[in-house]
């Protein structure tokens, strides 16, 4: 096979410039292009072989908890548009007294804080409906920790938690405007069941 010399010259350019951008990254960043490429590579690889561990709440870990997601639930919900801003932290302070009458204690509510190692990264809050269904009423990954995997490996957890206290299925509830939310879920095999769709006049 013979090389026309504009061919050649394209490829000799095409070179130059790999090595130039090769030079420029190592000179700004103190790491060259391929190594960047195999330290991201094996980053991803270690995220995927975590161990996370979910562990009952313990009570001060739930009175912790409980203070973040009234206050989360309630920004959750005037940020949505369903509840005005005025009331909205007695309406979830009521609406989670009503969830969890009994606190951590709830029959059929599963509490559980998650842990990789002895850090504590996140929780999720598991409840029992009926004999074959569970759902998930709230799962949080600290801000520090997120978008390292965690979110996607404990919802596999609490997929076998759930298996092995009897559910068949689980449900969640998504707001519509956390799209990252939304696409793990989609990701993992949840589908949407309904969409409420409401317009401001």
């Amino acid at each position: 096979m013979e090389w026309d010399e504009n061919a050649v010259e394209s490829i000799d350019m095409l070179k130059n410039v790999i090595a130039w951008i090769e030079q420029f990254w190592k000179t700004c960043f103190g790491i060259g292009v391929w190594h960047l490429v195999e330290l991201l590579t094996s980053i991803n690889m270690e995220r995927e072989t975590m161990t996370i561990t979910l562990k009952i709440m313990s009570s001060d870990e739930f009175q912790e908890y409980l203070d973040y997601a009234i206050e989360n639930f309630a920004y959750e919900q005037v940020k949505s548009g369903n509840w005005e801003k005025s009331d909205a932290i007695n309406k979830a302070r009521e609406e989670h007294k009503r969830l969890l009458p009994d606190g951590a204690n709830t029959k059929n509510h599963y509490l559980f804080t998650i842990r990789d190692g002895d850090l504590k990264v996140g929780m999720v809050w598991l409840a029992k409906k009926d004999d074959n269904k569970g759902f998930i009423y709230d799962i949080n990954i600290w801000k520090s920790n997120q978008g390292k995997g965690y979110g996607k490996q404990a919802m596999k957890k609490v997929e076998i938690i759930a298996k092995e206290i009897g559910m068949k299925m689980i449900g969640l509830n998504v707001f519509g405007h956390n799209k990252v939310a939304k696409g793990l879920y989609e990701n993992l095999g949840y589908i949407e069941t309904n969409i409420k769709m409401e317009k401001l006049l």
